[in-house]
């Protein structure tokens, strides 16, 4: 919420203002570690919220992720559609080029209780918290069939906790980056990521670093060398022959043969410049979504009145 977490958690490591931010962010990135930051959301006291979650972004963390999930008790999301939107109005006045993650539980009857299409209106990407083993039970199994989305034989499986994200999730039209089971079999983490990337999601993490087995890191490590391989496959076959067609180059016309995502990738780097954008971008083979920073009401949905008198 608006709250730092030094609160509760009294270690080293316990964040009690921007200051302890910086000393983290320093810490982790002179080590080569990329610092990203989590919260939690509540939508208790939106205007502070947004304040803080700009504090953590203005003082080192390149990322901010809220973890938007049903309450339980006083934890977690307390609020409506109304006070989402607040948060990001705020925080996108304060911090307009700031990449934002929304983290959920896409569990579609969990979904239906949190303001999801509010967040992932200023949010860049979904990180939803796909979870196998600990939805694989008799109650959730249930209630996938009760939502339309029947478990196969092999019940909860990586499969099909994605294939159910991806149908819930697609519609937002945002990036999605599947957090799994650190605690999950390297054969089952093998599935994992070769059905998101099947699914064209974005590079999955894990829930969480000390509970992490070694089928995980064996999992990844695979992964990441078979799209390094694909990677010098398609620079291979994106070589110009050796001889160009008679009076194409040689005149100025037709084009030389470049991969899509490098020439995407420069002019992304050249708008950013040119823009001035900070130079901590966390991603940057990833589209920046300038123009979707802007504050908007979907068309049709009207105007939308904002606690505090905006609208």
């Amino acid at each position: 919420g608006s709250t730092y977490m030094g609160k509760w958690d009294t270690s080293w490591g316990g964040v009690t203002g921007p200051e302890k931010v910086r000393e983290l962010a320093d810490f982790f990135e002179s080590a080569g570690v990329p610092f990203h930051a989590w919260s939690v959301t509540r939508g208790i006291d939106p205007v502070r919220e947004a304040e803080v979650a700009a504090e953590v972004l203005a003082n080192g963390a390149r990322t901010l992720t809220f973890d938007l999930e049903p309450p339980e008790g006083k934890a977690y999301w307390q609020r409506g559609p109304a006070e989402a939107l607040q948060i990001g109005y705020e925080l996108r006045r304060r911090m307009p080029d700031a990449y934002l993650v929304v983290a959920p539980d896409p569990r579609p009857w969990q979904l239906e209780v949190v303001p999801i299409a509010e967040f992932a209106s200023f949010c860049n990407e979904i990180a939803p918290q796909t979870y196998w083993d600990t939805f694989d039970s008799a109650a959730n199994y249930r209630l996938f069939e009760m939502f339309g989305y029947p478990p196969g034989p092999d019940g909860i499986t990586p499969e099909h906790v994605l294939t159910v994200t991806n149908h819930v999730l697609a519609p937002h039209r945002r990036l999605i980056r599947p957090v799994g089971q650190a605690t999950a079999s390297h054969e089952e983490w093998a599935r994992f990521l070769q059905t998101a990337e099947a699914l064209g999601m974005g590079e999955a993490s894990f829930w969480r670093f000390r509970t992490a087995g070694d089928g995980v890191w064996q999992a990844l490590s695979e992964s990441a060398a078979r799209k390094q391989q694909q990677a010098n496959q398609v620079a291979l076959s994106a070589k110009p022959k050796d001889s160009p067609a008679q009076g194409e180059q040689a005149s100025g016309q037709g084009e030389k043969v470049e991969p899509l995502r490098a020439k995407a990738e420069s002019a992304q780097e050249a708008g950013d410049d040119g823009a001035g954008a900070p130079a901590n971008r966390p991603y940057r083979n990833l589209p920046r979504f300038r123009s979707q920073f802007r504050f908007d009401v979907a068309p049709g949905r009207g105007r939308i009145q904002i606690p505090g008198g905006r609208e």
